[in-house]
């Protein structure tokens, strides 16, 4: 009898595996990411070179800009354009987005956009030294205003490591762009550190170009 009881017991006990994670679990892991995105207030200063390609893939252009971005409870609220590869310039503030436009376009990594979108667990895995849970993300109703991809968060503190949003920019010639940043941990915060962004610009098919823009932070001031 007693063995019988111990193998019932056994059978009964249920082993939990990453891939069972539910809807409501990743659900509450990502707003718990929201929430400590919500301690990152910063400015950054950092470099970017914007290259345009033609479809076949030929370099036509490329440009490198310096910039400083300022970072309220983990939005970007505001960029200046401090000077170009070849020419000084006075700053010149960006266009100000407000809290659901503002950069990177499209996020789902908000309080007011996380209702609209579908979050599953994909898998574990490794970014740059981090151990993260990726978890794909789609629109619950498909949109021109929404985007989709992945998010790898931190396990050890449930924090952004990176983002990968994929969309389409509504009333532009942006087929799409995808977008990619990674971050880094600084002062108990996980900050910006590398954004690489591609777009296809298609004017009425007489002009196509794809963009590469790659954005590497050179210094924070941390608030």
């Amino acid at each position: 009898m007693k063995i019988l009881f111990i193998l019932i017991l056994i059978i009964h006990i249920p082993t939990i595996y990453p891939e069972e994670l539910d809807t409501i679990s990743v659900l509450q892991v990502i707003k718990t990411l929201v929430k400590n995105q919500e301690k990152v207030n910063l400015s950054y200063d950092a470099t970017a070179t914007i290259t345009f390609h033609t479809i076949e893939g030929d370099t036509k252009s490329v440009r490198r800009v310096y910039s400083r971005y300022f970072v309220d409870k983990g939005r970007i609220i505001k960029g200046i354009r401090l000077n170009t590869e070849n020419k000084r310039k006075s700053p010149t503030d960006f266009p100000r987005y407000k809290e659901n436009d503002i950069l990177p376009l499209f996020s789902p990594l908000s309080w007011d956009a996380i209702p609209y979108y579908h979050f599953y667990y994909q898998k574990d895995t490794t970014i740059n030294g981090n151990e993260c849970m990726t978890v794909k993300y789609f629109p619950i109703k498909r949109s021109k205003d929404l985007s989709f991809g992945y998010v790898w968060i931190s396990k050890k503190d449930t924090d952004l490591v990176a983002l990968e949003m994929t969309a389409s920019i509504p009333f532009t010639f942006t087929e799409y762009f995808t977008m990619k940043m990674y971050y880094i941990k600084l002062d108990s915060v996980w900050v910006p550190d590398e954004i690489n962004t591609e777009l296809l610009i298609n004017f009425l098919g007489i002009y196509k170009r794809i963009v590469t823009f790659d954005q590497k932070v050179i210094k924070r001031y941390i608030k």
